[in-house]
Formats: structure tokens, C-alpha cells, sequence
């Protein structure tokens, strides 16, 4: 289905793995002094659990969390 087509019928579209909520809350709440939120926090597990790297060009709150080592942020 066409990225244009989930946007326009409302529906959220989220690769989320079993652990990856326990995993977004522990990162919540271990950056509370950030402005890091669901959404990011969602990336990065999801970003953590695939192994894969997070295309961002804010990388305020994402530089923080990638000195962990366990997610790559490009550019």
C-alpha cells in the first residue's frame, strides 16, 4: 500500500517488536531531562532491535542517545 494511502486513510503503520514498549519506556525515563518522547523513543528501538541506523536531521536528542552504542544516526 502507497505511503500517500496509509497517510490519507488515518492509519499508523508501526514495525514494533514484542519488547520494544518496555524497551521505549525504559528510554523515556532514562532521558527524562530531554525533550525525548514516544515517537523517538520508538525509533530508537525499533532502530536497536533491527540493528538498522535512524535518518534524522534533528539530532539533538538522538546524539544523546546513540553515545550508548547501540543505534547509528545518519547523515
Amino acid at each position: 500500500e502507497p505511503a500517500g494511502s496509509l497517510a490519507s486513510s488515518g492509519r499508523l503503520l508501526l514495525d514494533r517488536g514484542e519488547r520494544d514498549l518496555a524497551r521505549i519506556r525504559e528510554l523515556v525515563l532514562r532521558y527524562a531531562d530531554l525533550p525525548l518522547g514516544l515517537a523517538e523513543a520508538a525509533v530508537v528501538a525499533c532502530a536497536e532491535r533491527r540493528r538498522g541506523a535512524i535518518l534524522t536531521l534533528d539530532r539533538r536528542d538522538f546524539d544523546v542517545v546513540a553515545g550508548e552504542g547501540t543505534i547509528r544516526l545518519v547523515p
